[in-house]
């Protein structure tokens, strides 16, 4: 079949003549020798090869041991480069010119296929990473248990370019017994040359592959915490919270502190709501004004204006006091401040905060961790382990590690987190809300363990159902684990209260509206920092659109002589308020183709 090439006509350096010698033992070790015959046309310091220990088939990703190299016909250096062992001969002090010889020898332990309905041999002749023009290739695969009467049918040669499916080289390959016999002429380069053979399951025996008893051990306790937390879920007891029809907020209960009992954390809106609040209590006046712009039309904004100093001696908690003052701080005079002009007041804010928490401890704790919620973590780490551990590809590569780990963390942490993050509070949002929340976590869990299933085709060594029942049964008890997040009895009681105001604001009718104004004719303006953390100022707003009333004597607007109107009223208070939330939200603070399977590679002249 050889025959003379057009390299050989134009004396490039090329391999003349590439024989490869592969023992196959029972056990999926493979003895390669090869014998390489280079011209080199012109001087060079010698030849080098690489063998890969990382391949790919049927998109799986595999990794064997490359051991017990050898060179024979010049000295070698042997490297582990970018997962593949490197043959480089010759030496950097010497050259040489024309034919030259060289037999490479190394052994290939191949790992189980993880193919349960039978063993493949995927070898690569020749990988597609050769640079140099081959004048001639033939191969012999000796198989040392023998092949069945089927194999000769069963061969597929695949041959060219990488993930090629088709013999474009046109091999010519044959089965004789024991043994694969092949040859090739005129190569060029980049071209692969790769035997799949599919064999009867369990032709390869001793295999080095993976068990999963560990798999078994972490499915088996991750499955007896699922277990344990879904008892608890069921069982621990939460204080009665018994809501009550209200008017008017606990006695003596800021709007900030009604949305820290909200939520158990203070928000910038929380902070915000304090505005309006000191203004009906007659510490400061809201003022609206107009800026004067020369191509613009005129811009009206809120001017916030101290009324008194003596906040303190009216006996107001330190985190309104230290808030107040914030309020004017960066101004000249320290009595006015544009309330769409606040500095980021951040080292005030959050002595704020600690304040108003501060608040909350002692005999007003708001709630209490149960004790089996470390269960929730705990979970997170046998699951994990047991990913890993079921992972086909775990034991060769530490980027597998990665990925699975990755696939699901990121969900079953997200989840973890959004869960707690919002526990306390999710009895004051809207139900369609919470069932969105869960559906779109559900969702996100169900593609994260798709991922998985589609990275790995389903390969598991346990079982795909097992697997499922982890991954979604985390998800279930996950779900759920703001039931091991308990309200104390204060807060319980304070709840019962706030949900009956926040659905009196929602759904309060224009007769019982009237007969408050009658008792109190500021109560639509005291009752606006309590709707504004309830997120409700817009539908509080719109209940007394047709009631007329007084403009709040802490308020002057930019035009005397126009009636009052609650609605602009509204307008123009939430949007300052929007922008003063905005300076105090955080933000704003600083295989199976050609050139697959064992060994190929690449090599040439250096």
């Amino acid at each position: 079949m050889f025959t003379m090439s057009a390299w050989a006509e134009a004396d490039v350096t090329r391999v003349k003549e590439y024989f490869v010698d592969v023992l196959v033992h029972e056990n999926k070790t493979y003895d390669v020798t090869e014998y390489v015959t280079v011209h080199f046309a012109e001087p060079h310091h010698g030849f080098f090869r690489y063998v890969p220990y990382k391949y790919f088939m049927s998109n799986k990703t595999y990794y064997c041991e490359i051991k017990d190299w050898s060179v024979e016909g010049d000295e070698c250096e042997f490297s582990d480069e970018e997962q593949n062992i490197l043959f480089k001969i010759g030496s950097e002090d010497r050259y040489v010119e024309g034919d030259k010889d060289y037999i490479l020898k190394y052994t290939i332990q191949d790992r189980d296929d993880r193919i349960k309905s039978h063993d493949m041999f995927f070898h690569s002749i020749i990988g597609e990473y050769f640079e140099l023009p081959i004048d001639y290739l033939g191969f012999s695969v000796v198989f040392e248990k023998g092949l069945p009467e089927s194999a000769e049918k069963k061969l597929r040669v695949f041959s060219g370019g990488a993930g090629l499916t088709t013999n474009r080289l046109k091999v010519d390959a044959w089965v004789d017994r024991d043994t694969i016999f092949g040859e090739v002429s005129n190569v060029a380069p980049k071209n692969a040359v790769t035997l799949r053979l599919p064999l009867p399951e369990g032709y390869f025996k001793g295999t080095d592959g993976v068990t999963p008893t560990w798999a078994y051990i972490f499915l088996a306790i991750t499955v007896l915490i699922i277990g344990v937390m879904l008892y608890y879920e069921l069982t621990v007891k939460h204080p009665a919270i018994t809501k009550t029809i209200e008017f008017y907020p606990p006695d003596g209960m800021c709007s900030a502190e009604v949305g820290t009992v909200i939520d158990e954390s203070v928000d910038p809106v929380d902070l915000a709501s304090l505005i309006p609040w000191f203004a009906s209590k007659g510490y400061l006046k809201i003022v609206e004004k107009e800026e004067k712009r020369t191509f613009l039309s005129d811009k009206k904004y809120l001017e916030l204006q101290k009324v008194t100093d003596d906040i303190a001696k009216e006996g107001a908690p330190g985190y309104q006091i230290t808030f107040f003052n914030a309020l004017f701080a960066a101004s000249e005079d320290g009595k006015t401040m544009r309330l769409d002009k606040l500095a980021r007041l951040e080292h005030q804010i959050e002595a704020t905060k600690k304040q108003l928490n501060k608040k909350f401890s002692g005999d007003k704790e708001l709630t209490e961790w149960h004790s089996s919620l470390f269960l929730v973590f705990l979970l997170f780490i046998t699951s994990s382990l047991y990913f890993v551990a079921d992972l086909p590809c775990r034991m060769f590569e530490g980027d597998d590690y990665l990925l699975v780990l990755l696939y699901w963390c990121i969900p079953y942490g997200v989840q973890i987190c959004t869960v707690l993050t919002r526990a306390s509070g999710d009895m004051f949002r809207a139900t369609g809300w919470r069932v969105f929340a869960c559906v779109a976590r559900f969702a996100m869990m169900a593609a994260g363990f798709g991922i998985f299933l589609w990275v790995n085709e389903g390969d598991v060594q346990v079982s795909d159902v097992a697997s499922g029942v982890v991954y979604f049964g985390s998800y279930i008890v996950t779900e759920f684990i703001g039931r091991l997040i308990i309200n104390t009895k204060y807060r319980a009681d304070m709840i019962g209260k706030l949900l009956g105001l926040k659905e009196f604001i929602k759904t309060a009718e224009k007769p019982r509206l009237e007969e408050l104004l009658k008792e109190d004719p500021e109560y639509f303006y005291k009752i606006i920092p309590y709707a504004m953390v309830f997120d409700l100022a817009n539908e509080w707003t719109r209940r007394f659109s047709n009631i007329a009333m007084e403009q709040p004597s802490w308020y002057e607007s930019s035009t005397p002589g126009v009636a009052f109107s609650t609605a602009s009223f509204m307008s123009s208070l939430s949007s300052a308020t929007s922008d003063a939330v905005s300076c105090m939200s955080p933000s704003s603070s600083s295989g199976g183709g050609a050139g697959g399977g064992t060994g190929g590679g690449g090599g040439g002249a250096w």
